[in-house]
């Protein structure tokens, strides 16, 4: 007997017979807008959103005051950001400082707001914002906590009012008031009134520059029911005024001219204090022209200058003054030491100005807003600018301590949002992808994902000097590490090449795309020749991941197709296939092929009215054929599924789009280890969100298979699914070229694959398939049925298997084994060693394993109140531990390392946590989880 012994290659990848397990990403959509990575778990037709991205962002919170609502939450809103860069409405939670994004303003529909929300007696959130709406003046809204529902109230226009700076009050009388900016007969503002019960508005006053003149503050009322306010302009020398206004009989009183060197430009709002005296500052004025601190007596209607500002110690305040539980007075202005801001305290009882803080970049710089405080007894506010992204961010400052802490930076989402990309698996349980924004720097992230613990790990953050913002999928290489591409960044600010080495988490920028290349950020494929092959709008190119070498071989131009896409493809006669959008005959994309042998370009098909403007990439199927996507054409326009055949240039338009079963693909197909294709598309469905679907190339049958809803993800772009192994199945590929023949003059192959024994009260059959192998099975325990009993007290069997061929076994030679009941047994890897050898038993052996050991995790004390002493045994590698809450959200994770077996300690602290009950969970890199039960009472 001849017996070689080595060592191979192999893949694992998924191969469900019986249901699909696929993943994929979406740009939108998920528990919190920010994009998705889905799961379609095809024997049920079950879309789900496995891990939710964090939404886009807010930025630029502006003249803001953050509202505590009846749920103890912080909420407000931002300038610009979020997924149109029209603002957003957020919450901050103070008791974890966990930070949402509600919902996205959008340019059409309402954008920009400059004030605050209130929260109404109703329970609901009422704003407004400067600009949106059906005429692009601003709007008023309400935002219901208990629904998470957005309602525009009112459009405002010119005749009633527009571009409301300021927030909405809620007086005695239950109506909502409030201040335009501008608008009205005169165009200079108006006050009105809005009723949340009856939706009545009523314009209620228009300014005329003499009594007043474009307000950018809000109303005050005090306890005699009278509303107080300010404008920005108007009044004598258009400095400014004070005015009063009775909301019973309409009649508006102008109270007080500023002047300039008594103030100048108040940019905020009154407040009434304990005194009963309104206080306020002007933006401008005073002795030092930095603006000035001010009383009003609305009894006397006495007005009185309480400090100057002069820069050095603050000025040029744009917000409010607000009484703490400690009787002062707390405000924010520019100016300072640093120049970039201040927090300041001011006494009304005898004018004492302190000056508490000097902003810095990092922290937060240039304050406009204002101070609440929370039933903490902390103040809160948020800065226009600085943090790490110079967006704003949200602080507290407590006012025993005189502690600051930054909470959140705006436009930050470390994590990452809006994966425009398809995931990559490592064969195993790790999937890779990239996200579009978000990240620490703005600029996109670099993730994993393990499908089989669900932790998300970010890898790697853009920064955009080497790269940001990427589009398409990452590749893993022969070399074991990750390959892509960026849209923009770099040294031309036109995207890079690039490596990450997973396994040292090192992140390379290769290579600066040439300005007259323009990084598409699509994506590359690793071709037979070991070089990567990728595309930019214009070219086809190479990249050698071992000299670093980039080589520009074919452009393309409006005659041979203009403005690749996608990915390429190489298909079973060598050459490169692909499609670009636009150009050809009928400017309506081409499909193409591309000799690296040769350097040959030849523009094979132009699309027209039967598919047109593809947005994706081909697949080869296992028929031989190419198939794809358009984005629109076909007979409703929404786009089509096709096929392509590289030996006939025969083109098949197979399905049409109609709205109602998917609209307008922006990505891929894939094919799945039953064969069928699947995909999904951009828009179309019940939710027209888009939806999951597989098309049949036996049959010709295309089912839609789910409709995304929001919440498991929406508007899936430059994606497509991609498929895991599922314990009901595991695919090996072989990746040697020959292997050396046995004495009978048959190649053998053998590959230990362990099953994993779940439960001894049934049969599991096995099943080995190859298309040029002949596979049979070695085990005493599989009859020549295949079915596989197992023996009591067995939970693992490795089961060698031997594979018996005719003919040289070539590169990427496959074959499966499948398990028709996954319930009560599992497939895990395979060892890696295979043994080649002659077809005389001597290596077909049963090797039997005991029982597998337990896990445990106990939790000492419980009921704790400052620490807990995590106890842990039976776990192996890698550990992680996560402390969350009961809605699931992870409030602190810490990595362990340990050896098999070893009883293990570990102590958090749970200072920072509320009274309650908690979940600890212990997760090992085995995938043996367990789940106990924390109670915090102090």
């Amino acid at each position: 007997m001849k017996k070689i012994i080595f060592t191979l290659g192999f893949i694992i990848v998924a191969n469900i017979l019986k249901a699909q397990v696929l993943y994929g990403t979406t740009s939108f959509g998920g528990i919190n807008n920010g994009g998705a990575i889905c799961k379609l778990i095809t024997a049920t037709n079950t879309l789900n959103a496995d891990f939710s991205f964090n939404a886009k962002d807010g930025e630029t919170p502006g003249q803001l005051k953050l509202t505590q609502a009846t749920d103890g939450k912080l909420y407000g809103m931002t300038q610009f950001g979020g997924q149109s860069r029209s603002g957003v409405i957020f919450s901050f939670n103070p008791v974890d400082s966990s930070y949402k994004t509600l919902l996205d303003f959008s340019v059409t529909d309402a954008s920009e707001p400059r004030g605050s929300l209130m929260q109404a007696k109703d329970g609901k959130l009422y704003g407004m914002t400067a600009w949106g709406g059906s005429k692009g003046d601003g709007v008023i809204f309400s935002y219901d906590l208990s629904t998470s529902t957005y309602t525009k109230l009112k459009d405002f226009k010119q005749a009633d009012g527009k571009h409301p700076y300021g927030s909405l009050i809620q007086a005695a009388d239950g109506k909502l008031y409030g201040m335009a900016n501008k608008g009205g007969s005169n165009n200079y503002g108006v006050i009105f009134s809005y009723d949340p019960v009856t939706s009545a508005y009523t314009n209620l006053k228009e300014f005329d520059s003499k009594d007043g003149a474009n307000p950018e503050g809000s109303l005050v009322q005090t306890a005699d029911g009278i509303l107080y306010g300010m404008t920005s302009f108007g009044g004598a020398g258009n400095h400014g005024v004070i005015f009063s206004f009775d909301p019973v009989t309409l009649a508006y009183t102008k109270l007080f001219a500023f002047n300039g060197i008594n103030g100048d430009f108040p940019e905020g709002s009154l407040m009434q204090a304990t005194d009963n005296k309104l206080y306020g500052m002007a933006y401008d004025g005073g002795s030092n022209n930095y603006g000035v601190i001010f009383s009003f007596d609305p009894v006397t209607k006495l007005y009185s200058k309480l400090k100057d500002f002069d820069r050095v110690n603050g000025g040029l305040p744009f917000g409010d003054l607000f009484q703490a539980s400690d009787g002062k007075l707390y405000g924010m202005a520019g100016g300072g030491t640093t120049r970039l801001g201040v927090i300041f305290s001011f006494n009304p009882v005898n004018s004492l100005y302190t000056e508490l803080r000097d902003f810095d970049n990092i922290n937060g710089r240039e304050p406009e807003g204002s101070f609440m405080q929370a039933s903490d007894k902390k103040l809160y506010a948020v800065t226009t600018d600085g943090g790490v992204k110079d967006n704003g961010v949200i602080f507290s400052y407590d006012i025993n301590t005189s502690a600051y802490v930054k909470l959140h930076d705006f436009a930050t989402n470390s994590i990452g949002n809006s994966s425009y990309g398809s995931l990559i698996t490592n064969q195993k349980t790790k999937l890779y992808g990239m996200t579009y924004d978000g990240g620490i720097y703005g600029n996109g992230t670099i993730f994993s994902y393990d499908a089989s613990t669900s932790v998300y790990n970010k890898l790697k953050a853009f920064d955009l000097t080497n790269g940001g913002k990427p589009t398409g999928r990452l590749l893993l290489a022969n070399n074991g590490k990750l390959y892509g591409m960026t849209n923009y960044g770099g040294a031309k600010y036109v995207g890079v090449i690039f490596s990450y080495d997973t396994a040292a988490a090192i992140y390379t920028k290769l290579f600066d795309f040439p300005s007259t290349a323009s990084s598409n950020g699509s994506g590359f494929i690793q071709a037979s020749d070991g070089k990567l092959y990728g595309t930019t709008f214009n070219t086809i190119f190479s990249f050698n991941p071992e000299t670093s070498v980039y080589k520009t071989l074919a452009n393309f131009n409006d005659v041979n197709g203009s403005e690749a896409r996608g990915t390429l493809v190489q298909a079973a006669d060598g050459k490169l296939y692909g499609m670009t959008e636009s150009g050809g005959s009928n400017n309506a994309g081409v499909i193409f092929s591309f000799n690296p042998v040769t350097s040959a370009y030849k523009k094979l098909f132009d699309f027209s009215d039967d598919g047109s403007y593809p947005f994706g990439s081909l697949i080869q199927a296992s028929d031989g054929k190419l198939y794809g996507m358009t984005e629109l054409g076909g007979v409703n326009n929404k786009g089509v599924v096709f096929s392509f055949d590289p030996v006939t240039l025969f083109y098949t338009k197979l399905l049409d789009f109609n709205g109602a079963n998917g609209s307008t693909p922006l990505g891929s197909l894939m094919q799945a280890s039953d064969d069928k294709l699947y995909g999904m598309t951009n828009f179309g469905g019940s939710n027209n969100a888009g939806v999951a679907f597989s098309y049949d190339i036996t049959t010709s049958t295309y089912t839609k298979l789910s409709d995304f809803t929001g919440n498991n993800g929406s508007g899936p772009e430059y994606t497509s699914f991609t498929e895991l192994p599922d314990n009901a199945a595991i695919q090996i590929s072989i990746n040697n070229k020959s292997i050396t023949e046995g004495n009978d003059g048959k190649k053998i192959l053998q590959v230990p694959v362990v099953l994993n024994v779940k439960s001894h009260n049934s049969t599991i059959l096995v099943h080995y398939h190859t298309q040029n192998i002949t596979a049979i099975a070695g085990s005493d325990y599989i009859a020549q049925s295949g079915k596989l009993a197992f023996p009591p007290n067995i939970k693992k069997i490795l089961l060698p298997i031997r594979i018996i061929g005719d003919k040289t076994l070539e590169a990427d030679e496959t074959f499966k084994v499948v398990l028709n009941n996954s319930v009560n047994a599992s497939i895990a890897d395979s060892a890696g060693v295979f043994t080649i050898l002659n077809d005389d038993g001597a290596s077909a052996n049963m090797a039997l394993q005991a029982t597998t050991k337990t896990t445990s995790v106990n939790l000492s004390p419980n009921p704790a109140k400052d620490k807990i002493q995590i106890l842990l045994s039976g776990y192996e590698g890698n550990i992680l531990i996560q402390l969350s809450n009961n809605s699931g959200q992870i409030l602190q994770q810490i990595k362990l390392q340990t050896s098999s077996a070893k009883l293990m300690q570990q102590q958090i602290n749970i200072n920072d946590y509320a009274n309650g009950t908690y979940l600890i969970t212990a997760i090992d890199e085995k995938g043996n989880r367990q789940t106990k039960q924390l109670i915090i009472n102090r």
